[in-house]
């Protein structure tokens, strides 16, 4: 079969085989006769810079795809190739650099990501286009002084203006400028397109989450190889269909859960949330919990997004030894407090759970953490901590959270004048205050003559 590759691919494949056994041999020329059908296994952005890299490095080029092509864990190779290279790529191309870079941040590895993206930079390849994903890179992973640190090397006469403005404003975290590149039709790249969605959706969560949904359906449509673009509509089509009890709420539900299949422990958790929605509890459990019971492995059983949603379920369900279990696997001492904090309230123990969820507090990066914090805490009644920052937000959780806090608080009239003001935004306030007007006593009018309908 050699002797019907061109030339170069013939020396290639070759010079490699005589590493390798028979198998990983017929694997690299079948890769040589037919690279397109192993390139639409790879993200769009790797297989562009494979193809380019093969007119230079053919044998580089083939190595490599034959790695990316044979894994089932990419985010894990793109992380060994970066820190502990092969013999055979200990002085790569720069090309080598930028996909692995492209490789990472496609599938949410913000960190090895920024460090090829950099050396890609460094090296003079394209070095405003990837200085400029270094310095996003560096500011998603969340170190900002690094991110601004390499946006400041962007300022030369060579940087196209619509390069040096997007990532100058999201260093600066400038919302308002950011807003008008989530209209770009052909992005000049689809993971920054999603940062600025990110952006805009941070604006407004509440009112964005729709436009959010489109740009997202329009990117996934585009790259179907990106799964980080397909995590994140997932995870945004479970939160739509959280508020959306109608058809549509359970075809988003649907769809959600089919975008997130794969071996993976984001994948879990949004299908875990899915199922939530509609009280499937055994799907959860099924998804969720290792054998015998379920079929999670344990790298996803012990994932604290997937832990979340079966110790919840568990929960409801009565079964609390279970979920003391399904706690005792989570690695993340945060989540362990709140779910140690939500057990303990299960079991009747106010000050323990109140105790929990207070020791998490100062640790809690998240924000659905916070806000879960703030909830459980608001049922108490005591202080809030933090509780300017959420006073601060202008959103249906944030003043949700502060109507049960006033509730609990004793402050009836407070708590259902800012219930009535979201009860039609917000499912979870509408439910509080027709809770509130059934159990109170003396019975509370639902609505004054004066207030809006």
């Amino acid at each position: 079969m050699i002797p019907s590759l061109d030339p170069a691919h013939a020396v290639a494949v070759s010079s490699h085989s005589t590493q390798l056994a028979i198998g990983d041999l017929r694997r690299s020329i079948n890769l040589a006769l037919d690279p397109q059908n192993q390139y639409q296994r790879v993200p769009p952005a790797v297989a562009e810079a494979l193809s380019r890299l093969r007119g230079l490095q053919p044998d580089t080029a083939l190595r490599i795809l034959d790695v990316i092509s044979e894994s089932s864990a990419p985010v894990e190779t793109a992380r060994s190739l970066t820190a502990n290279p092969p013999i055979w790529l200990r002085d790569p191309h720069p090309l080598v650099f930028a996909l692995l870079g492209e490789l990472a941040s496609t599938h949410g590895d913000w960190h090895t990501a920024g460090l090829n993206f950099q050396a890609a930079a460094e090296s003079g390849f394209e070095r405003a286009r990837y200085m400029a994903k270094a310095a996003i890179a560096a500011d998603q992973e969340g170190d900002r002084s690094r991110a601004t640190e390499l946006q400041e090397k962007l300022e030369s006469p060579g940087t196209p203006s619509e390069i040096y403005e997007f990532t100058k404003a999201l260093i600066s975290n400038d919302l308002q400028e950011l807003v008008r590149f989530i209209d770009i039709q052909d992005p000049w790249d689809p993971i920054v397109l999603s940062v600025a969605v990110e952006a805009f959706l941070a604006l407004d969560p509440d009112q964005n989450l729709g436009r959010a949904l489109r740009i997202y359906e329009r990117l996934v449509r585009k790259y179907p190889n990106y799964s980080a673009l397909k995590m994140r509509l997932a995870d945004l089509m479970v939160e739509s269909a959280i508020h959306r009890r109608d058809t549509d709420g359970w075809e988003m539900r649907r769809e959600a859960t089919s975008l997130a299949k794969g071996d993976s422990s984001k994948a879990v958790a949004i299908a875990c949330r899915a199922a939530a929605i509609d009280n499937r509890w055994d799907e959860i459990f099924l998804l969720g919990l290792r054998a015998p019971e379920g079929q999670a492995t344990q790298g996803e059983a012990s994932d604290g997004a997937v832990v979340r949603v079966v110790v919840e379920a568990l929960l409801i369900c009565g079964r609390l030894e279970a979920a003391e279990v399904a706690i005792s696997e989570v690695t993340d001492s945060v989540v362990q407090r709140i779910l140690n904090g939500a057990l303990a309230a299960a079991r009747g123990n106010d000050n323990l759970a109140k105790q929990y969820y207070l020791d998490a507090w100062p640790l809690i990066q998240d924000e659905q953490d916070r806000l879960f914090v703030w909830s459980a805490l608001a049922a108490y009644g005591g202080e809030l901590p933090g509780r300017e920052l959420l006073e601060s937000r202008a959103d249906a959780a944030a003043n949700f959270i502060l109507a049960r806090h006033e509730l609990a608080r004793g402050d009836t009239g407070a708590g259902i004048s800012r219930l009535r003001q979201w009860r039609n935004q917000s499912p979870e306030a509408s439910y509080l205050l027709a809770s509130t007007y059934a159990s109170a006593d003396p019975p509370v009018p639902a609505r004054a003559a004066s207030d809006p309908p």
